[in-house]
């Protein structure tokens, strides 16, 4: 089907898919017709998160085309001023169903070859009413606008007056199918977690590792602490690999952790470092021949790679200053910088503790859960087990690093477990 999606091709306003706003609309300016309206929208985003105005412009290229293969015709009419409770149904069905959506090139709307489509496959409840929700915004958006004075570009909702729709009716559950359990509020319940009988099977199965050679012994040191690191602080695959030795810090209060921020505009915190942590550290530190505790700075990457040429280091001609006890300097040259790790590699060394695990777990329900655990599980298990011990919401808010305490909340599963031993008993 040819388009005849083709608006009035006027120097101004720009097209809101052309990559670059107009910033003349403002509370005074009138919409008159569907380009206007749409570009007015974007331009009020563009101050905000680029997800965000991504999102938007996909899914509102998504509806406008869809809206042509309808037989809407752009430029004989404002099209979004006729758009129904019925119109939106009508495009909740096509996202739930597997039509395909042909790309359709609209000169006047600016989606030439923008890749708005849809494939020959439904999409999840999930993603339905995620698409459902940002035309709710945009029309919401549109009876706030006004064509002149007074005289609003919309008069209602079409998407607030379809209603939230119910997963339960939208098809019938296919075999095998589970979505992720979440709160009344929406929030998913946290349930990948290894219970303490778990990480007592993993620490018993690193204890049997070979440590004949100096590489086994490498291994052994460094799979132990990258569990313990992971478990005891918390800390993400991102957060981990990034982390220098330099990092642990000791205060009069004891033992901190400094995180470096995850995003170009994220910002650094501290956490508490336990003495179980500082501890483990210290034994791989001696398996490194370095001093048992951290230098102020030290730049050496907190877990090392093992390179396979010199199964250890790589020595470098950097100075390294240290002070001393008296308040003196020593120059040491050279330092020893070794090699950090990457996620990938991270990821991989836990993966295969929790496959090592599994192969010697004493039931089939334990070797499931360690073969789909992924390392990302090391930071809920901790977390769960803090909760669980009495650690308070606050103190684990900080620690892991969420916004808020009603996050944390949902890493406790001590409830459930009252729950299951009171219906043992019933």
């Amino acid at each position: 089907m040819e388009s005849n999606l083709t608006l009035d091709p006027r120097p101004a306003p720009l097209s809101p898919f052309s990559g670059s706003l107009p910033g003349q609309f403002s509370a005074n300016s009138y919409t008159t017709n569907d380009q206007d309206a749409v570009t007015a929208f974007l331009a009020s985003l563009e101050h905000g998160p680029k997800q965000t105005m991504r999102a938007y412009t996909k899914e509102i290229g998504r509806f406008l085309t869809w809206l042509a293969h309808q037989g809407f015709d752009f430029s004989a009419e404002c099209v979004l001023q006729r758009v129904t409770v019925r119109d939106i149904q009508g495009y909740a069905g096509f996202l739930r169903s597997d039509a395909p959506l042909a790309k359709l090139g609209v000169e006047g709307m600016g989606l030439s070859n923008r890749g708005f489509w849809k494939m020959a496959q439904a999409l999840s409840p999930a993603s339905v009413d995620h698409a459902l929700s940002l035309l709710r915004l945009f029309f919401e958006f549109l009876t706030e606008i006004d064509t002149a004075h007074g005289v609003p570009f919309r008069e209602t909702n079409p998407v607030k007056a379809l209603g939230k729709t119910k997963h339960a009716d939208l098809a019938p559950r296919q075999p095998g199918e589970r979505r992720k359990a979440t709160t009344s509020n929406g929030e998913e319940i946290i349930t990948n977690v290894l219970s303490e009988g778990d990480m007592a099977l993993i620490f018993e199965a690193i204890t049997a590792l070979p440590r004949q050679s100096r590489r086994d012994l490498t291994h052994y040191h460094r799979n132990l602490w990258v569990i313990q690191l992971g478990y005891r602080s918390f800390l993400r695959i991102s957060e981990m690999v990034r982390l220098q030795m330099g990092d642990f810090e000791q205060t009069p209060l004891g033992w901190r952790l400094y995180i470096h921020a995850r995003k170009a505009h994220g910002h650094a915190s501290f956490i508490q470092a336990p003495s179980k942590l500082i501890a483990d550290l210290v034994v791989y530190r001696r398996s490194l021949g370095k001093l048992p505790y951290p230098i102020r700075l030290e730049p050496d990457p907190a877990i090392m790679a093992i390179s396979k040429a010199d199964k250890r280091l790589h020595e470098t001609a950097l100075p390294f200053q240290i002070t001393l006890p008296g308040g003196g300097k020593r120059i040491e040259e050279p330092a020893r910088i070794y090699r950090p790790l990457t996620e990938r590699g991270l990821f991989a060394i836990i993966k295969n503790v929790f496959k090592l695990v599994a192969r010697s777990a004493p039931d089939e329900a334990t070797r499931e859960r360690l073969m789909s655990a992924s390392p990302h599980w090391l930071r809920h298990t901790g977390i769960t087990h803090a909760r669980n011990a009495g650690v308070s919401l606050r103190t684990l808010q900080a620690q892991a690093g969420h916004a808020n305490e009603s996050t944390t909340a949902l890493y406790d599963h001590g409830d459930e477990k009252a729950r299951a031993e009171e219906m043992e008993r019933f």
